[in-house]
């Protein structure tokens, strides 16, 4: 009862208490780990990364999207999200000739997001994601519950380094 009360005050549009089936899929414990892995010895990939523009954020926000929704604790993006990422021109689509592989944010030498068009594309759309970034180390964060996700970059050579959330 506390807790309803407290995201009643806090403006919540909807809450699902213990039992509700809603709360089937979702897990009552999630962390987010931070995991490392240093550029060298990275394969490269001959898949090309193009930013996002005005004309490709519908594009990018509906794949963005589509792909997350099936992510236990994943976000959505919103027009307010999509307008953030333009001005920080963090998004980009992954393409390999005209064959669009996925898409990816990144920033702050730090991948935010990825998300391939279909199984078997991750890993290329991992390393060419990696080839925008400056630093010497690559970092990304990962839900405990993303297990594909998580068996791509365990299979790239990520380390999980830390928990920097938990709920």
């Amino acid at each position: 009862k506390d807790c309803v009360d407290f995201a009643v005050a806090a403006g919540a549009d909807k809450i699902y208490a213990k039992g509700h089936e809603v709360l089937e899929k979702y897990p009552l414990h999630t962390a987010i780990w931070l995991m490392r892995r240093l550029r060298e010895g990275l394969p490269e990939t001959d898949a090309a990364l193009f930013p996002v523009s005005e004309k490709t954020i519908d594009q990018f926000r509906g794949l963005y999207n589509e792909k997350m929704a099936d992510i236990p604790v994943a976000s959505t993006m919103t027009m307010v999200d999509s307008e953030k990422l333009l001005s920080r021109g963090a998004g980009y689509f992954v393409h390999r000739g005209d064959d669009l592989l996925g898409i990816g944010i990144i920033a702050d030498d730090k991948i935010e997001a990825i998300a391939g068009t279909r199984p078997g594309v991750g890993a290329d759309v991992m390393r060419a994601l990696c080839s925008g970034l400056y630093s010497d180390q690559i970092v990304l964060e990962v839900a405990s519950t993303n297990i594909p996700a998580l068996r791509l970059y365990e299979k790239l050579g990520f380390c999980k380094t830390s928990e920097v959330l938990c709920w």
